[in-house]
């Protein structure tokens, strides 16, 4: 399965440039309401997307590890409960103007905090998981939430706003191009 196929890791950008010693620590803000299964899914992803463009991740618990040896370091935090619905779920969809995920700024400079929002990614794929068995529901919603991360880490690693027509770094995510199947 593959949801939110939008953003396959772009090499426009050089590894070096990007990554500098390949290392990153990644502190992890969640919640315990948080799926375990979406999360080890999105960590998963998130290792297999940073491994093929050079870097390898440090996932750092911010109450319990102090101290990052790694170059680089992200914050990350999951806003809202970060799991798969199990219904479609009810209320507005979400209008195209609607943040998934951001990073911080200050002064022009982008800065190693980025967030993604769960409730609007709940609502932005929950008619197309929901249906599905837990497992798959589970795989489907940690790789999105590993897209949406991976977008604001290529931000934050790179230190560009910019943005492409294609791949990890594109700015804005369709419902045409998400799929289930590819």
């Amino acid at each position: 399965l593959a949801l939110v196929c939008m953003l396959y890791v772009s090499t426009s950008v050089g590894r070096a440039q990007m990554l500098g010693s390949g290392e990153v620590a990644v502190y992890l803000k969640a919640n315990n309401d948080d799926s375990v299964a979406a999360v080890g899914e999105m960590k998963a992803e998130m290792d297999k997307l940073m491994h093929s463009v050079g870097g390898t991740l440090h996932w750092k618990d911010p109450h319990k590890d102090t101290g990052a040896n790694q170059q680089e370091l992200v914050v990350l935090e999951l806003r809202g409960v970060c799991d798969a619905p199990h219904a479609s779920p009810g209320g507005p969809r979400l209008r195209n103007q609607t943040s998934l995920a951001s990073s911080a700024v200050s002064d022009g400079q982008i800065l190693p905090f980025s967030w993604v929002d769960c409730a609007a990614l709940s609502r932005f794929i929950g008619r197309s998981v929901a249906d599905l068995p837990a497992p798959q529901r589970d795989f489907a919603y940690g790789r999105a939430l590993a897209r949406l991360a991976a977008h604001e880490f290529y931000h934050v690693l790179s230190r560009r706003s910019e943005h492409t027509q294609t791949g990890i770094a594109k700015a804005q995510l369709d419902r045409k191009s998400t799929r289930l199947n590819s």
